[in-house]
């Protein structure tokens, strides 16, 4: 009996060892059965088409996200399953190259791998669209005109054309200088990328009616066949429907004698001086109430730029130059300019 209670002991020993032989086994499986990112087929991704999402920062860079490199290396290598949960950059990923690891949690991949490829920025011109009509970054853009471009003369089609260039130009102007403060480069080509535009005009505000005589209300802007790539580190696509409106004399506007030139504010401090009389002049001329940028009074009282002065010895009466000439601003609607007289009324505070 005692030696059938052994044997039986020893069977379920081993029988016991053979579980675990099999447990472990099953565990080294799983571990063998991911796949090795450095053995990755095709590691030159090709040209990769950078979406723009959030125009304030992707106009600015090539650099791709992870999800970018996630999507091109799926696109290239059939059937491999990679996630953004997957992976993440190891280093610093640049327009060219980046190298890319599995991360610690990943359940399917294992060690790293270098890849090549061109990020191409995607511009598609329906951004300029939106920025031209102030939506999104638009509305932060130093633009006097909101809704539409500008143009001494919307019969001349030359003109027009001008308008659009100085549209562009006055743009890239604004992202340059937004780069340099955060330390990024943008290095959009202007004469480039006016040259890879098709323009065409039309006499009617949406674009319809092609424009033969008579004032162009809109154009379409598009992309030249075998131009998409003319603009170094950016893909053009797209297309935008932009209104043309014609500049307008100030001295339209605001008319009559001197005694018609005549604005009163009260003000707690000086501070608060442009925006009431930007107040004042909305109040009196409601035709420009939506588009208050016009007048030009973006800035702080005080500054070299400021087109309100006080008059000599007084701290009470002054005058305002309009539209006010801000630095860096572009697409102007007012032609000319006028002075206006203002009577400051200081509040007295306790």
């Amino acid at each position: 009996m005692k030696k059938l209670l052994s044997l039986l002991g020893a069977v379920g020993l081993v029988a016991s060892s053979s579980s675990v032989a099999v447990a472990c086994n099953k565990g080294n499986k799983t571990d063998t059965t991911k796949t090795d990112l450095s053995a990755m087929s095709k590691k030159d991704l090709g040209e990769l088409h950078l979406a723009i999402t959030n125009p304030a920062v992707d106009l600015l860079n090539s650099v791709p996200s992870i999800s970018d490199i996630v999507n091109a290396v799926n696109a290239v290598n059939s059937n491999y399953g990679l996630n953004d949960a997957d992976v993440e950059f190891d280093g610093t990923p640049t327009a060219t190259k980046a190298k890319i690891k599995a991360t610690s949690t990943t359940k399917s991949f294992t060690g790293s791998v270098e890849l090549t490829y061109t990020a191409l920025r995607e511009l598609n011109l329906n951004l300029v669209e939106k920025l031209v009509n102030g939506e999104g970054i638009g509305a932060l853009l130093p633009t006097f005109y909101v809704g539409g471009i500008t143009v001494d003369d919307n019969t001349n089609s030359q003109k027009v054309q001008e308008a659009v260039s100085a549209y562009t130009k006055g743009f890239l102007a604004t992202a340059k200088a937004l780069a340099e403060q955060n330390k990024l480069t943008f290095n959009i080509d202007e004469s480039k990328l006016i040259g890879a535009l098709d323009i065409k005009m039309f006499s009617d505000d949406a674009g319809k009616t092609a424009w033969q005589s008579g004032d162009v209300k809109s154009i379409t802007i598009s992309v030249k066949s075998g131009k998409e790539k003319d603009v170094t580190s950016y893909f053009l696509s797209g297309s935008a429907t932009v209104k043309i409106v014609k500049r307008v004399d100030i001295n339209t506007v605001i008319t009559g004698d001197e005694n018609n030139k005549k604005l009163e504010i009260s003000v707690k401090d000086d501070k608060e001086i442009l925006s009431k009389i930007l107040e004042a002049l909305s109040t009196k001329y409601t035709s420009y109430k939506d588009t208050p940028k016009v007048w030009g009074l973006s800035g702080s009282y005080g500054t070299d730029a400021s087109p309100f002065k006080y008059d000599s010895n007084s701290q009470t009466d002054g005058k305002v130059t309009l539209p006010g000439t801000p630095i860096g601003w572009f697409n102007a609607l007012f032609t000319s300019t006028v002075v206006l007289s203002v009577k400051v009324n200081k509040i007295q505070t306790s």
